[in-house]
């Protein structure tokens, strides 16, 4: 797979000060690594290792693009990276594709994104992924429609996890929050609202809705607010 699907389909979703590029994984990115990152990566498997290396080197011509310089894009406590000063964003891979999106911060006080395999998510799942209220949503679905919606679902809070940790400093887990879609029947994009089952310390009149959509085989989530 290219990723121009996917990179259509990002490019239609985030806003218009928000910079993003998607690749395949590749090995050979492991080049374009400052020392330090390389240092990191020198433990994980070559899948892995590509994952990473194509990563960071997407990041760091999205943020050239903005006027912004990056040189090691270390992975914080919760593993995502620690962006240069003044910039945000979020890095998603899956076993074939890897997505990125930054921005400038201020008029968006974070970034997640998040992209799955359309059927990565099964039956067998659900009762460490989802709340009683999202799996009775589910099962008044079928067929397609159940699948396509578990996978959006879990994508959804993988894309708000993302979002809100640099806010907040918290770990969430999939059963903290209640993911709701806007149009419950549509298997090819909409919008997604989170209701958070605490309160989280989040900056004032936040809205807690994202986006989605399909693109080809793959799912794209994204929270930009």
């Amino acid at each position: 797979m290219s990723g121009d699907a996917v990179q259509q389909c990002l490019a239609s979703m985030v806003p218009r000060d928000v910079e993003s590029a998607v690749a395949v994984p590749m090995e050979a990115d492991v080049a374009s690594l400052h020392p330090d990152e390389r240092h990191l990566q020198e433990r994980f498997g070559p899948k892995r290792r590509a994952e990473f290396a194509t990563g960071r080197r997407l990041a760091r011509q999205a943020l050239r693009r903005l006027g912004i310089e990056a040189a090691a894009l270390l992975p914080g406590e919760d593993r995502g990276p620690r962006w240069p000063a003044g910039a945000i964003g979020s890095i998603s891979h899956t076993g074939t594709l890897c997505a990125v999106v930054v921005a400038r911060g201020g008029r968006l006080a974070s970034l997640g994104l998040d992209i799955e395999g359309a059927d990565r998510v099964d039956r067998t799942l659900w009762d460490s992924l989802f709340t009683a209220a999202e799996q009775r949503f589910l099962e008044s679905l079928s067929g397609d429609a159940r699948t396509a919606s578990a996978t959006t679902l879990f994508s959804a809070k993988e894309c708000f996890y993302k979002w809100q940790r640099p806010l907040t400093g918290r770990f969430l887990g999939p059963l903290e929050v209640d993911v709701v879609l806007s149009d419950p029947l549509s298997t090819t994009a909409g919008h997604f609202t989170v209701q958070p089952h605490d309160e989280l310390p989040l900056p004032a009149n936040t809205r807690l809705e994202g986006r989605w959509q399909r693109a080809e085989d793959h799912v794209v989530t994204l929270f930009a607010n």
